[in-house]
């Protein structure tokens, strides 16, 4: 019984002895790893340096320890963002006056047509004119485009006498060359060479009358043909003034209509220069809009790169008319 007693005595001392070695020995682990922790997070910590330079220190946005995403904004020209906002509403409210201001379109006139007993009379001379022409050239065309019968027959005569003459001259040729060759008496042989020379002198003279005849044939064809170019002539002339006559009685119809029209068109022209004027302005103004958005995009002159904390802002310095400082930007990296 007491050897039993002191072996639950020795057990329950040396299970406390453990216990406590243990709990120290916990402890002491927790410890390392809390420095352990620290030692990495100081490892993981960067610093990123960011270079300002700005006209009015007040654009700066953030302070020394201020939590930053990534794209917040660090410099911004507020004055000239309010200056463009106030310019931008200013022109919106311009655009939309110019949009809701009514144009009042033009009304159609109705108009009254009438005769135009003078264009109507003059077209009538000119169609009467015009047949009579015809009328004319018709009847003169046959007696003008065939030739003078009996100056046909005498040119026709004379030609068949010329025929005749050079006939008979060959055969007077003929028998002198035949009566020389037979040796005949010289007064023979004259009296046949006379003959010739009256003949030759005969065929000089039928020919002259015969070009005479031929000359004024031609002469009185080219006049007959004159003639009848002038009565075609006188037909064109006819229609010339018959198209006239009816344009001018069509431009006089059609300037009735325009002088009643011309009141309209110029209010429908005035109509739509109002509408271009309107819509050239509006696009003028969105163009402007365009721009603004452009500056205004364009003061916000730095943002964030990185997410991180403001550590530390250096005191400002003027440098070729800039205020320049530098931003410490910290940050973890995993």
């Amino acid at each position: 019984m007491k050897n039993t007693f002191l072996f639950f005595f020795l057990t329950l001392f040396l299970f406390s002895f453990n216990s406590k070695q243990f709990d120290d020995t916990s402890v002491v682990a927790q410890e390392a790893d809390a420095n352990l922790s620290n030692q990495q997070s100081r490892s993981n910590k960067r610093v990123l340096k960011i270079p300002i330079s700005v006209n009015n220190p007040n654009h700066l946005k953030v302070r020394e320890g201020f939590v930053l995403k990534k794209g917040d904004v660090l410099v911004q020209d507020l004055e000239e963002r309010r200056r463009l906002e106030l310019q931008k509403k200013s022109i919106n409210l311009e655009i939309g006056n110019l949009t809701s201001r009514f144009i009042q379109p033009p009304k159609s006139p109705a108009f009254d047509t009438s005769d135009f007993f003078e264009e109507q009379e003059i077209l009538q001379q000119a169609k009467l004119k015009l047949q009579h022409a015809r009328l004319k050239l018709s009847n003169s065309s046959k007696v003008l485009s065939s030739e003078d019968p009996q100056k046909k027959a005498e040119l026709q005569q004379a030609e068949a006498n010329l025929e005749y003459l050079n006939q008979k001259i060959q055969d007077q040729q003929s028998l002198i060359l035949s009566m020389e060759s037979a040796k005949m008496q010289p007064e023979i042989l004259i009296h046949e060479k006379k003959k010739l020379e009256k003949l030759t002198n005969q065929l000089s003279l039928e020919n002259a009358e015969f070009q005479l005849k031929r000359s004024q044939i031609q002469s009185a064809s080219i006049l007959q043909s004159e003639k009848l170019d002038q009565l075609r002539m006188n037909v064109e002339l006819a229609e010339s003034d018959l198209r006239l006559a009816q344009s001018r009685l069509l431009s006089a119809q059609k300037n009735k209509r325009e002088q009643t029209l011309e009141k309209f068109e110029r209010s429908k022209l005035d109509y739509n220069q109002s509408l271009r004027d309107r819509n050239y302005k509006i696009s003028q103004l969105r163009l402007s809009l365009l721009g603004i958005e452009q500056k205004l995009s364009q003061t916000i002159k730095i943002r964030s790169p990185r997410s991180g904390v403001v550590e530390r802002i250096q005191p400002w310095k003027i440098k070729n008319n800039q205020n320049r400082t530098t931003l410490y930007l910290a940050y973890y990296i995993r």
